[in-house]
C-alpha cells in the first residue's frame, strides 16, 4: 500500500492516547452533542466546500490519490479520477439540501423544532448517536457517501475502509477537516480485516445504527451479528439491465450504443447500477447490429478509460464464459471490443437472465415483447436495482417504468445514465437519509402557514 497516505484517520483534536478501537468509538460516540449544536446549513457548507476542492483542476495532492488508488486497485488512473470527479459533482450543497428536503421536507426539522405546514404543530428529527460504516473498494471515491449521509442527520460515524481500497476515505477526512475542524472531527475512518472479528464485534457494539456495503457473503456474516431492523442499511450485490423497445431503433443507433456503452464500461461495470443484460424489442439480426455498435463504442473508450488490470480469476471467468458460449450455443455472436481485454458484448437469445463475469461483458438479448423480458427479470426479485429504458414514447416508456417498478426495480433512467444517480435517489429502494432519524411531533393545534 502506498506509504504517502494512511489508511486510517482520526481526527487531530481527539488525542494521541487512543490505544484501543474501543476507545475511539467512545470519543466519537462523545462528539454527538457537538454536531448537534451546528446548524444543518454549516454541515452541508462544509461538505460543498469540500467537494469543491476535490474538484479543483491540477491538484497535486489529488493527483497523487489517483495514482495510489489506481497502483492499489489496478483501476486505470483515467477511471479513477472520473470517478473522484463525478462523485463530488453529486456531492455539492445543492444536491445535498435537495436530497434532505426530499426525504424530510424541511431540512430545518434537523436543528430544533420547525413549522410542519402539514401537521397542526412542529417536527424535530433526531440522528443516531453514532453510525457505523462498512464500505467497499469497487468504486473508488464512493465510501464518502457514507460519512455525508451520517453528518447530515448531525450523527457522529466511524467508516470501516475496505482492505482493499483503504486510502481514499482517510484523504477525504483531512480535506473536510481542513474545511472545517468543527464538522470534521466528528467522521473517522479505521482499517482492520474482515478476519479479525473480535475488532468487528467491538465496532458493531459501540453504535447505534449501521450502514455495509459488501457482496453476498459479505452481508450474510453482518446479518448473523446485527440483524436487519430498522437502524440499518445493508447495500449488498444487485444486478442493472437495460430495456431498448422497438420505437428506440429508429432513432441514431449510434448514440444510443454510446450510450450503452457507457454504462457498461463506467466503473469497469463494477457498480451494482451497471447492466450485465440489455433487453432488445427485435429480431437477432437487427439486435446483432446494436451490438456490433455497442462494441464499436466500447472499443472508443477504452482509449480514454482504459480497463483495470483485472486477476486471474477473473480474466479466467471470462474465458470460461466464452468456451461455454462456443459449446453451448453456437448462434451466439461475440462482438470483443477491438480486444477481450476491452470488453465483449455476446448477443443471443436466452430463457434466463444470466449475470455478466464483469470485465465490461454485456449480453444483448432480442426478445418478442416487454412482457418477455420481465419474465427473464422476474425471478430475480429482490437483487434488481437499475434499469434504463430507451424508448422514445412517454406513455410506453411510463409503462414500462411502472412495471419495472412492481418487479422490485428501485431506479429507472435512459441510457448513459445508469453509472451516475443523483444525491436525491432513494438507494436500493429506501429513503437512506430519513430512515436514519426518528422523528417528533409536537401537536400544537396551530395550522402554520406557508
Amino acid at each position: 500500500m502506498n506509504a504517502d497516505f494512511p489508511t486510517s484517520w482520526l481526527p487531530p483534536d481527539l488525542g494521541t492516547d487512543l490505544s484501543s478501537l474501543d476507545a475511539i468509538m467512545a470519543a466519537m460516540a462523545a462528539r454527538k452533542e457537538r454536531l448537534t449544536a451546528l446548524p444543518v446549513q454549516r454541515i452541508i457548507d462544509a461538505l460543498d466546500a469540500t467537494s469543491k476542492e476535490w474538484l479543483q483542476p491540477d491538484d497535486p495532492r489529488r493527483d497523487k490519490m489517483v495514482a495510489a488508488i489506481s497502483a492499489a486497485t489496478g483501476v486505470s488512473p483515467q477511471m479513477v479520477a472520473i470517478s473522484i470527479r463525478l462523485e463530488m459533482e453529486s456531492s455539492l450543497g445543492p444536491h445535498l439540501l435537495a436530497a434532505l428536503k426530499n426525504e424530510i421536507g424541511n431540512p430545518s426539522y434537523l436543528d430544533l423544532f420547525a413549522p410542519n405546514t402539514l401537521l397542526a404543530g412542529e417536527t424535530l428529527a433526531l440522528g443516531p448517536n453514532l453510525v457505523g460504516g462498512i464500505v467497499s473498494s469497487n468504486i473508488p471515491a464512493l465510501p464518502h457517501l457514507t460519512v455525508m449521509r451520517s453528518l447530515l442527520v448531525k450523527a457522529p460515524c466511524v467508516v470501516k475502509s475496505s482492505k482493499d481500497e483503504p486510502l481514499f476515505l482517510p484523504a477525504y477526512l483531512q480535506s473536510l477537516w481542513e474545511v472545517d475542524p468543527e464538522v470534521g472531527g466528528c467522521a473517522a475512518a479505521v482499517s482492520f480485516g474482515r478476519e479479525q472479528t473480535e475488532l468487528l464485534d467491538t465496532f458493531l457494539d459501540a453504535i447505534d445504527f449501521l450502514i455495509a456495503y459488501g457482496g453476498l457473503d459479505a452481508i450474510a456474516g453482518l446479518r448473523k451479528k446485527w440483524p436487519e431492523s430498522s437502524r440499518t442499511l445493508y447495500h449488498g450485490h444487485k444486478l442493472g439491465f437495460g430495456i431498448v423497445t422497438a420505437e428506440a431503433l429508429g432513432t441514431d443507433l449510434m448514440d444510443l450504443a454510446a450510450k450503452i456503452a457507457w454504462d457498461v464500461v463506467l466503473f469497469d461495470q463494477e457498480a451494482c447500477l451497471a447492466p450485465h443484460v440489455v433487453f432488445v424489442e427485435a429480431s437477432r439480426t437487427d439486435t446483432q447490429s446494436l451490438g456490433e455498435k455497442v462494441a464499436a463504442a466500447m472499443e472508443k473508450l477504452a482509449a480514454e478509460l482504459p480497463p483495470a488490470k483485472r486477476s486471474l480469476s477473473a480474466r479466467l471467468a471470462v474465458r470460461q464464459e466464452l468456451d461455454s458460449l462456443a459449446a453451448l450455443d453456437q448462434t451466439a455472436k461475440v462482438c470483443p471490443a477491438g480486444s477481450f481485454e476491452n470488453g465483449v458484448v455476446v448477443v443471443q437469445e436466452a430463457d434466463t437472465f444470466h449475470p455478466s463475469p464483469l470485465g465490461r461483458f454485456v449480453r444483448l438479448v432480442p426478445v418478442r415483447s416487454l412482457d418477455a423480458a420481465l419474465e427473464l427479470v422476474r425471478p430475480l426479485q429482490g437483487l434488481l436495482q437499475n434499469a434504463s429504458i430507451a424508448c422514445p414514447d412517454e406513455s410506453r416508456r411510463r409503462h414500462i417504468a411502472t412495471a419495472l417498478a412492481r418487479e422490485g426495480v428501485a431506479r429507472v433512467c435512459p441510457p448513459g445514465n445508469m453509472g451516475t444517480p443523483s444525491m436525491m435517489w432513494h438507494h436500493d429502494g429506501f429513503p437512506c437519509i430519513s430512515k436514519m432519524l426518528t422523528f417528533c411531533d409536537w401537536e400544537t393545534g396551530v395550522h402554520h402557514q406557508d
